[in-house]
Parts: C-alpha cells; sequence; structure tokens
C-alpha cells in the first residue's frame, strides 16, 4: 500500500505505485509521517533495509513495516 525506496541519491514515497513525494531521507520521514505512518516503524523499516542491504521498504493498509526488498528503479543517467 504504501513503500519507501531509494532512487538515484533521492528517496521516494508512494502510495499504491503513486509518487507521492521525492527527496531527502528526511523529506520522506516527514513527508510519511503526515501520512499517518509512525516514526517508529521507518525507523525499524529503514534500519531492516540498510541490514539486508534492500533499496525498498514495505507498508501495509495500517501503516505499518511489513518488509525490506530490492525495488527495480529506473535510474537516470
Amino acid at each position: 500500500m504504501y513503500q519507501i525506496y531509494s532512487k538515484n541519491d533521492q528517496w521516494v514515497f508512494s502510495q499504491k505505485g503513486v509518487v507521492k513525494f521525492e527527496g531527502s531521507l528526511k523529506d520522506i520521514v516527514k513527508s510519511a509521517i503526515v501520512y499517518g505512518i509512525e516514526f517508529n516503524e521507518l525507523e525499524i523499516a529503514v534500519d531492516t533495509m540498510i541490514k539486508n542491504d534492500h533499496n525498498a521498504a514495505e507498508f501495509g493498509m495500517f501503516k505499518s513495516f511489513i518488509f525490506s526488498f530490492n525495488k527495480k528503479v529506473d535510474h537516470i543517467h
């Protein structure tokens, strides 16, 4: 339902596959909080992403972190 992921040294926050915000990780955290995702859920997600060398995290409809994964993203050259 909600995702955060890194792309080209930027971060993206999306809802149902639609990009809502792009920017620094700090910007994305602020934006996700506006959508009701709690800071501790974001912190766990980012820690899990780092631990598993993943670039994305999935949050469910109740805005809780579910899992991290590697998302294929288009890179700008």
